[in-house]
């Protein structure tokens, strides 16, 4: 019998973090020291609110699960090219 592995959410939601900030990177934008504005993956026109100090999303897997979602993680990695552009 072959062995079922279980992804890990949190993983899932680093690599959606990851694949949303190749994909739509250019739309990531930053709207304070520690705020950004990034598009949903899945609903077009949409956008999410980020706060990278609170870890926090507007979108309902922050909101409603209290789970760190992949816009935060996008965030992360927007934040992250910027700084080392400056």
């Amino acid at each position: 019998m072959a062995k079922r592995t279980i992804a890990n959410p949190e993983t899932t939601r680093e690599v959606r973090g990851r694949d949303l900030f190749r994909e739509r990177g250019s739309e990531i934008v930053r709207v304070g020291p520690h705020c950004w504005v990034v598009p949903s993956r899945t609903k077009p026109g949409v956008e999410c609110g980020v706060d990278l100090v609170l870890g926090f999303c507007t979108c309902p897997v922050s909101v409603y699960n209290h789970k760190v979602c992949s816009h935060v993680f996008a965030a992360e990695i927007a934040s992250a090219k910027r700084t080392c552009r400056s």
